[in-house]
């Protein structure tokens, strides 16, 4: 969308890196929440269908506690749902400046799809309330109220809509969602001019979008069930008999997504391009399943034993699956990515050379600190591997010879095999030197 690029400023490393921490808050706010919402809205549509079919009022019961319990009040989706994705709009649009990846104009979709999915979500919540009220003034075969029931039948009318419209919204503003995350892992694809409909129907956004719909049953199934069966729990306003039917349901519904979800999640990395890998993300993978065997442990102990002694751990636990995943997905994007960010630091500082020039800053000390922070800390530290390898293995081969140290950096070479050739920064001489400086001191006062 050419009014964000429009307003995107080049950023140095560190503000990147800012950002995407600011980015895994906001996806860890919004997954886990649009999971609720969907499976919870599925969830309510299904017990509604099933009393209709057995008349079992007990089933309707069901219904209105779980779309109530995922509406609790109307400020929960500006402030979970809508701020995170505009917020989405705003980082992707600063973080794929450089790239072929273009996924702001999907993004910003999904802002005008998730509205209508809320605004039908809880019209959906309060005539459903509404028929109910209608129902207890029914008289019969008198007919003197032909207006109530009037009023009756449209309430539940909308209510039967407006349920079927907000999971429509809200699958497509998963679907979307999943696309241009998916996409965004693979900018090099978007070179060859992929549509968006190509993304969306790709086999790494369906299979993501799966493993995340899935996980909205198993979030949704968790979350009902901490709300209703935790200490002090609301679930107590309910007739013991319908608690009992609740909670074997959530419970065997869980562990029936345990099951679901770990397929689609591990296929789903399978088919990641081998430039969004790296050891954070399959670290961080096992660290999801490892969330999701704990969880298990927690729901099949609870029924087998018919207590409720770990309610808390599981919510807590699925709060750590959601968050793992997460991270695993940006040390993806980050990898996928750190040429692009190198060019938005190249940019970043011939703009601050040039506003400097602009405003009669003149002569600026060059630090060498402020050249490694904003283009050599991506890909090389002191001590770990990195896209570069670590400088505690390749400066001691030029103590004493910081000519060839700067003349490196100033036209740098493939040295290493296992690595790749280090693109030119393209810093004048005295950077090259006061970067130099800095990296050997540093190492020298580490050793």
């Amino acid at each position: 969308m050419d009014f964000l690029d429009n307003i995107v400023l080049p950023q140095s490393s560190d503000q990147l890196i800012l950002m995407e921490y600011i980015m895994v808050m906001t996806l860890t706010l919004l997954i886990p929440y649009l999971g609720i919402l969907t499976g919870a809205n599925i969830y309510s549509i299904y017990f509604n269908r099933k009393f209709k079919k057995t008349g079992d009022v007990s089933l309707n019961i069901i219904s209105k506690a779980i779309i109530d319990a995922a509406t609790p009040n109307k400020s929960i989706p500006f402030a979970l749902g809508f701020v995170p994705l505009i917020s989405l709009v705003f980082i992707y649009t600063q973080l794929t400046q450089k790239s072929a990846a273009d996924p702001q104009f999907a993004l910003f979709l999904t802002i005008f799809l998730f509205i209508p999915a809320v605004v039908f979500l809880y019209t959906y919540k309060y005539s459903f309330h509404l028929k109910d009220i209608f129902e207890t003034f029914k008289t019969g075969e008198n007919g003197h109220n032909e207006d109530l029931e009037e009023y009756r039948q449209k309430a539940s009318g909308l209510y039967t809509g407006s349920a079927k419209y907000s999971l429509v919204f809200l699958l497509l503003t998963m679907w979307i969602i999943s696309g241009t995350t998916q996409g965004a892992l693979n900018p090099d694809a978007a070179k060859e001019g992929l549509s968006l409909g190509v993304v969306l129907f790709s086999p790494a956004t369906i299979t993501y979008f799966l493993f995340w719909l899935g996980a909205s049953f198993l979030a949704a199934s968790v979350y009902l069930f901490y709300l209703y069966f935790k200490p002090e729990a609301k679930g107590e306003k309910l007739p013991e008999n319908i608690k009992l039917y609740l909670r074997d349901f959530l419970i065997k519904s869980s562990l029936l997504f345990l099951f679901v979800v770990p397929g689609f999640y591990t296929i789903n990395l399978i088919l990641r391009p081998a430039q969004a890998l790296s050891s954070g993300v399959f670290m961080f993978f096992f660290f999801s399943f490892f969330a999701l065997i704990l969880l298990g442990g927690f729901l099949y102990t609870m029924y087998r034993e018919s207590h409720n002694k770990y309610t808390n751990g599981t919510i807590l636990v699925l709060i750590l699956f959601f968050t793992f995943g997460i991270i695993k997905d940006q040390y993806s994007f980050n990898s996928s990515s750190r040429d692009y960010f190198l060019l938005s630091s190249k940019d970043y500082f011939s703009l601050k050379a040039d506003m400097q020039k602009m405003y009669g800053a003149g002569i600026i000390e060059i630090s060498g600190e402020d050249i490694f922070n904003g283009r050599c800390i991506a890909c090389h530290q002191f001590d770990k591997k990195l896209t570069g390898p670590p400088y505690n293995t390749v400066l001691p081969k030029y103590d004493g010879k910081m000519d060839n140290l700067v003349k490196f950096i100033l036209n740098p070479v493939k040295v290493n095999p296992e690595y790749t050739a280090m693109p030119s920064q393209g810093l004048n001489p005295k950077e090259a030197e006061a970067v130099a400086d800095y990296i050997m001191e540093t190492w020298k006062s580490q050793k």
